[in-house]
């Protein structure tokens, strides 16, 4: 089984080297921006992060095409033999 630091170290890797070639492509490039707070927004599933201080992974902007266009981005690593991918 792996330590919890290393596969935070692996995350934190994976999510860099995407944001370095987003880079490449787009501007207004950001890793962890904060969220707008919720205010009276209402949400279908329970997994929505409703609190204060959220945050995503990646953003950048003029992905889509368009300069004004912004991307969000959620990374997610997993080890490859866990099943997940069957």
């Amino acid at each position: 089984m792996w330590p919890v630091f290393q596969g935070r170290v692996s995350f934190n890797k994976l999510r860099n080297l995407t944001a370095s070639l987003l880079k490449e492509t787009c501007h207004g490039v950001a890793t962890e921006p904060s969220l707008q707070p919720v205010t009276s927004e209402t949400f279908n599933l329970a997994s929505a992060n409703k609190q204060d201080g959220a945050h995503l992974d990646i953003v950048a902007s003029g992905l889509g095409g368009s300069a004004f266009e912004r991307a969000f981005f959620d990374a997610i690593c997993s080890p490859l033999l866990t099943g997940l991918y069957l």
